[in-house]
């Protein structure tokens, strides 16, 4: 007997107050969440009966269900931290599903406290329902989760393990029930793809997906997710599977998944792609471009393939940092220009011809002092040349401290990756985009004892770094009267920036600008402006500490979400 007979052979009593909650959830979706959770949390109370609760909690899941799903689509795409009003979105949306997880939970656990012998009874089916209803909400919350960029307890993690356990050692994971939600379309439905759903999602997180990507490589998972293997370690080691990806989830629990149908599958569309054929013609519905397609397919055939294993962060060099959103705007700087020092004049050390789009088209200054440098060491002897460009290295990166001190935000350093460097920061300052542009500035803790402005005897002042933000996890979600954390990821551009101040020939007045003075690791000499201000090759004037420059705008290297990053060449 299946699971849906089973249940359709119930005889119990109506529940006078589903209509109720059911037209309060139609009528206003917040409200209703929040009578939902209530009214779940206080079943038991109210009716004794398993099956008449289990009748109960299904005549209500389509209306909350069909609630649902607008909800989650209303956060999408949103900066990140949430506001107050998307946070507590959110948090109404995660209680309603722990509730009805829980209900489903007790009385699964009633039912099998009742259940006469004989794994085919009616009474034991409807037990195995009531679990895979609880598999279905857990699995809701951590995809809705993964698709909003929220990260999860572990604790959260462990629930969806410890739910689809005794499904997967009965060996009911592929056991048929209907779903009326969008993300089942009205198909029928598994606990498998319920609980492989939001695994195949976490692995998506180092990727850093846009919205649209994202949403894409969701659909991608559902489909993918009714024919993974799934295997449930609970021995609190790592794993690794020949035959796809294995998540540690936990201390108590790993999982290996079997995805080879779904590489395969992945593997032959990227081979149509490449054939000519377009994202539709081979099923997949997307405004994304075929090369987008393209390229999101080859991302998730690494993440989903065989022996892939989630690395951890490797620990950072110092715990805490300094980060600033945007363009560099010290308010202790006005507009007036400076004198111009000849003595720190640009003077590059080598300059080709070679055109902006050759491999190496222009290499200014030298490296000195760990990073490199610009100044007119040239005219100094060898000795005194070093000498010059470590000071001038020291001033600049003092300079560069004393800036970030006063407009910095302090954030911790996570870890970094090959890819990245991840850093927490809190709900204060500006809320994040992915691909928007930060400076970032590790920094020593000041030794107890000393005041903050001083730095630990010995040390330097650190690097700045500046690049834009490729992946972005709100975190805390385990206390609703808490604002978010968040994790920033930072994908850093080669190269020793300077804040500048710059003036176009048309205009009288400065602007703020991060500078590259060098070519470094293959990016070429550059300027960081606010977004759209790049019109085409021009001069500009560029002013530091030391003085005015005039250089040559030649091409746009990225448009980002906020900022352009041009290819610039001195004058003269």
């Amino acid at each position: 007997m299946g699971v849906v007979d089973a249940l359709r052979i119930i005889r119990t009593p109506r529940t006078a107050e589903v209509p109720r909650i059911a037209a309060a959830l139609r009528e206003d979706a917040a409200t209703g969440l929040l009578r939902l959770a209530r009214f779940v949390d206080t079943l038991e109370t109210r009716i004794d009966s398993p099956d008449t609760r289990l009748a109960a909690l299904e005549g209500l899941r389509p209306t909350w269900i069909a609630v649902l799903e607008p909800q989650i689509e209303g956060l999408r795409n949103r900066p990140i931290p949430f506001a107050a009003d998307e946070l507590a979105a959110f948090h109404r949306v995660a209680s309603a599903l722990r509730a009805v997880r829980d209900a489903y939970k007790r009385v699964h656990a009633d039912l099998r406290a009742d259940m006469p012998e004989g794994p085919e009874s009616p009474v034991s089916m409807r037990a195995l329902l009531a679990l895979a209803r609880a598999l279905d909400a857990q699995s809701r919350l951590l995809d809705g989760a993964g698709r909003l960029r929220v990260a999860m307890r572990r604790d959260d993690w462990d629930d969806l393990c410890r739910l689809a356990f005794p499904l997967w050692s009965a060996g009911a994971l592929d056991e048929s029930f209907p779903d009326v939600s969008r993300m089942g379309g009205g198909r029928t439905v598994t606990p498998r793809a319920a609980f492989v759903t939001p695994l195949l999602m976490r692995l998506l997180e180092p990727l850093g997906l846009s919205g649209a990507a994202l949403e894409h490589a969701h659909r991608v998972a559902r489909h993918s997710a009714r024919r993974a293997g799934v295997r449930i370690d609970v021995d609190g080691l790592p794993h690794v599977s020949a035959d796809g990806p294995a998540l540690m989830l936990s201390v108590n629990h790993t999982v290996r998944l079997d995805t080879r149908d779904a590489h395969a599958l992945i593997l032959r569309c990227r081979e149509q792609l490449a054939q000519g054929a377009s994202p539709a013609s081979i099923g997949l519905r997307t405004f994304l471009s075929p090369a987008a397609v393209d390229a999101l397919l080859a991302q998730l055939a690494s993440v989903w393939g065989p022996c892939h294993v989630p690395t951890p962060l490797v620990r950072p060099p110092l715990a805490q940092a300094l980060l600033l959103v945007g363009l560099p705007h010290d308010p202790q700087v006005d507009d007036e220009p400076a004198l111009v020092d000849d003595t720190v004049a640009f003077e590059p050390s080598l300059a080709t011809d070679a055109a902006p789009e050759s491999a190496s088209p222009y290499v200014y200054g030298r490296a000195t002092g760990g990073g490199f440098e610009f100044g007119t060491e040239a005219h100094l002897e060898p000795g005194a040349q070093a000498a010059a460009g470590a000071d001038a290295a020291a001033q600049r990166d003092t300079r560069n401290r004393e800036l970030m001190q006063r407009i910095g935000q302090p954030v911790g350093w996570r870890g970094q990756d090959a890819r990245r460097a991840v850093f927490s920061r809190g709900s204060e300052g500006p809320r994040l985009r992915l691909g928007q542009l930060v400076a970032v500035m590790p920094v020593r803790a000041a030794p107890r004892g000393t005041s903050a402005g001083r730095r630990r005897p010995g040390s330097g002042p650190s690097r700045l770094l500046v690049g834009t933000v490729v992946t972005l996890a709100q975190t805390g979600a385990a206390d609703s009267r808490e604002p978010f954390g968040h994790d920033v990821g930072v994908e850093f551009w080669p190269g020793a920036p300077m804040p500048v101040r710059v003036r176009f020939a048309a205009t009288s007045g400065h602007e703020d600008a991060w500078w590259f003075p060098v070519a470094a690791g293959g990016a070429p000499a550059s300027l960081v402006l606010r977004r759209d201000r790049f019109e085409g090759a021009a001069e500009v004037t560029v002013r530091d500490a030391s003085g005015e420059r005039m250089l040559r705008m030649l091409r746009l290297i990225e448009r980002g979400i906020d900022h352009d990053r041009v290819e610039v060449a001195p004058i003269g």
